[in-house]
């Protein structure tokens, strides 16, 4: 019970933060716009190089990786701006927006460092899975889960603390062992409101659809409800991010009380 109600504090405070300070929309919208601005540019410098006939830059694997590290970087660096705001919220400080992309490019190479370690290790799953025996590739996916579970604060604490990369990851790592319950209470909750929206969304398509008011209605339904959808998954993107963020304080609270038990 402890840790459920702790897990609706946790909820109630994420939300409270961006209600407060809106200004962190901006961070996933800027992450996407990026994002599609750079993966039109890749596109170009990939047929350029076919052009000049550089087979090496235009390989799949070499291509996939790169993609995968520019966009994961992209991706990384604006988490980061979400962490500094969330962290100037808590502490009662008025941070502009510029304030935590500054603090953000001072994190850059532990950014970057990250991103690159991630990519690597993406790529390492994916060659495995695609030449590996069935035995290896059942083993490939938990591992991958873990993987995914063990860094799920590593950005807060890229950001927040003053440690190695193997340290950060560490920590990130018994970030989550002290908060996975309340990790796994708040995932829900978030994800169920984003969810029912899709649903909601999927049955208002089909059936405007079922009632044959003509093609043209129904791409302007289509449209309406995709920028819809976009708003949505901004704010929920958003959410997560605040919670994963207010998570790791928790567990560093946490932390903090175990090893100070007559603090409490």
């Amino acid at each position: 019970m402890d840790k459920f109600n702790e897990s609706k504090k946790i909820f109630a405070e994420s939300v409270g933060i961006l209600r407060k300070n809106k200004k962190i929309l901006f961070f996933p919208i800027l992450s996407v716009a990026s994002s599609v601005v750079f993966f039109i540019f890749f596109i170009v410098l990939v047929f350029l190089f076919r052009l000049k006939k550089l087979d090496f830059m235009t390989s799949g694997a070499v291509s996939f990786f790169l993609l995968h590290l520019s966009l994961g970087f992209i991706w990384a660096f604006f988490q980061a701006g979400i962490v500094a705001s969330v962290d100037a919220s808590i502490r009662g400080i008025t941070a502009l927006f510029r304030d935590c992309l500054s603090r953000a490019f001072r994190n850059i190479l532990k950014i970057f460092l990250w991103t690159l370690l991630s990519s690597i290790v993406v790529f390492v799953f994916s060659i495995v899975l695609q030449h590996s025996s069935l035995a290896v590739k059942i083993g490939i996916y938990p591992a991958s889960v873990l993987w995914g579970l063990a860094t799920a604060f590593i950005i807060p604490v890229l950001i927040l603390e003053n440690n190695s990369l193997w340290g950060s990851l560490k920590k990130s790592a018994l970030s989550f062992r002290r908060v996975w319950v309340e990790t796994f209470f708040v995932s829900i909750a978030a994800g169920i409101p984003f969810m029912f929206f899709i649903a909601l969304e999927g049955a208002l398509f089909f059936a405007f659809f079922r009632l044959n008011l003509g093609l043209l209605p129904l791409v302007f339904l289509g449209v309406f409800l995709a920028v819809l959808l976009f708003f949505a998954a901004i704010v929920f993107a958003s959410l997560v991010a605040i919670l994963r963020t207010v998570l790791y304080m928790h567990a560093n609270a946490l932390r903090q009380a175990e090893a100070n038990p007559a603090a409490e």
